[in-house]
């Protein structure tokens, strides 16, 4: 009964995280809003629009899914991107970043973008699920970000 207890409890936690990612503030979005030890994203350049932040990774970002513009790693970790929910990226030319080959994009400790369209036009709202302490294990990482 105690596991079970604890078990719900760290689920419920859990979930609190993902509702600090998935609804984070949305008024007044700057760099400013993103705290220490958090990996941010926001929908527009600038670090502005719909923001979400979260100190741990995210299987499937839900209301920021295919709409990262800018991020800042403040984790201290290696971030790896990926653009498909649940860390998986395409493996065929139909799918997000086009290439036949499943790749990520590496987001190393401190590192922070203002318009992936600048960098690239594939790598713009695409970014479906991330992972925090990671490297891109099966696949290349076609872009490191430092």
């Amino acid at each position: 009964m105690k596991l079970r207890k604890i078990l719900t409890g760290s689920a419920a936690f859990v979930g609190i995280l993902a509702l600090t990612f998935i609804n984070g503030p949305q008024a007044s979005a700057s760099a400013d809003q993103c705290q220490d030890g958090k990996f941010c994203i926001w929908a527009d350049p600038n670090y502005n629009g719909d923001f979400g932040q979260s100190q741990n990774s995210q299987g499937n970002l839900t209301n920021m899914d295919n709409k990262t513009t800018s991020f800042w790693n403040r984790t201290g970790k290696t971030v790896v991107l990926f653009n498909y929910a649940n860390y998986f990226s395409s493996v065929t030319g139909a799918g997000n970043w086009g290439n036949n080959y499943p790749y990520c994009v590496t987001v190393l400790p401190g590192a922070a973008h203002y318009d992936l369209k600048s960098v690239d036009p594939l790598f713009n709202d695409t970014v479906s699920s991330f992972y925090i302490g990671g490297t891109c294990v099966d696949s290349p990482s076609i872009r490191t970000f430092q």
